[in-house]
């Protein structure tokens, strides 16, 4: 009856041990919600944000609502645009998180996640992390005119298998 006893005693203080040196994860899960303990392999996934010409009116801005999950790890934001009309075939793209889109709209100065200033072309490239984001085409600064946008942007990140 002894050497029965043995590794049960084993078991239940290695159990015990793991337990009060702070383990957060339990490994017998059986909801499948541990990543780590079946498959450890990161896979990249990506999608395609817009793909068009936006037509934005003078004094006026265009804006891309998307989001960053939480299971989303190293997440870029790129792509390019190019604009035309007016006197300097300019736009303004800016890409803010949710307090600062709201901040913005409503006429308040704000820091950016990006900016890329008055431009006719240009290619952008950042990484962001969870949350609520807003890609604007800014119109705001133009009285006159009108303009045309062609925009391609995406977003490539990795998540667990």
């Amino acid at each position: 009856m002894r050497k029965t006893l043995i590794p049960l005693v084993i078991t239940i203080t290695l159990l015990l041990s793991i337990c009060l040196t702070g383990c957060t994860t339990n490994i017998f899960d059986p909801s499948g919600n541990n990543p780590n303990l079946y498959n450890n392999s990161l896979i990249t996934k990506s999608m395609k944000l817009i793909y068009k010409t936006v037509d934005i009116s003078a004094g006026d801005y265009y804006y891309l609502k998307f989001t960053i999950s939480s299971n989303m790890q190293g997440t870029q934001v790129e792509g390019s645009f190019y604009a035309s009309g007016g006197s300097g075939n300019d736009i303004r793209m800016l890409i803010l998180n949710n307090t600062d889109y709201i901040n913005w709209a409503n006429g308040h100065v704000v820091t950016p996640c990006y900016d890329s200033g008055k431009l006719t072309t240009h290619s952008f490239m950042l990484n962001l992390t969870a949350g609520t984001y807003y890609l604007v085409l800014d119109n705001t600064f133009s009285f006159i005119s009108s303009k045309q946008v062609k925009i391609d942007a995406g977003m490539e990140w990795q998540e667990y298998e």
